[in-house]
């Protein structure tokens, strides 16, 4: 379901986590820049925890701040289908990155999490690295845009090993 760049607000997330909390079959929804801020994020991550079915959600540019993030990071703490998120240009900020980082720690579905254009900085960038020791299924993390500092990088944990499954054979 494409409802990207609608201007459908809190108001419009409530009715959807509404239809959310009803569907057994949707499996991706756009919500990009809809002016979505917490209370619609609160409503939407209320309808996430349980939803059986959506493996992707496309919520960047709602700028939603950091109680947003950690509204859905609430939910992605017991979701158990989504593997793709997008969450870029929605000012987080650092506090907003380690609540997604805390919620990945109990999250295995998450394979793919597109955070850019959040000013995390390199608070938010460290806590999402270190969130990657534990939770070995992201493949790809998108932190660009972020003012994310050479130092910063130096300090990051070493990425896990691959399982013995993926390594190339010699």
């Amino acid at each position: 379901l494409d409802l990207g760049f609608n201007a459908t607000g809190d108001r419009g997330a409530h009715a959807l986590a509404q239809l959310l909390a009803l569907s057994r079959t949707l499996s991706v929804l756009y919500l990009s820049g809809n002016c979505i801020g917490a209370a619609g994020f609160r409503s939407m991550s209320n309808a996430l925890r349980d939803n059986p079915a959506l493996t992707a959600l496309h919520v960047s540019g709602n700028g939603c701040g950091p109680d947003g993030a950690a509204c859905l990071a609430d939910a992605l703490a017991s979701n158990k289908t989504l593997t793709t998120l997008y969450t870029s240009g929605n000012q987080i900020m650092a506090a907003g990155a380690a609540c997604i980082a805390q919620a990945m720690a109990g999250n295995h579905t998450l394979r793919r999490v597109c955070a850019s254009d959040n000013r995390v900085g390199d608070q938010g960038c460290f806590a999402l690295a270190q969130a990657l020791q534990s939770h070995r299924n992201v493949e790809v993390l998108e932190l660009s845009f972020n003012g994310i500092s050479a130092a910063s990088l130096e300090r990051l944990p070493p990425p896990p090993p691959l399982p013995s499954s993926l390594r190339a054979p010699l």
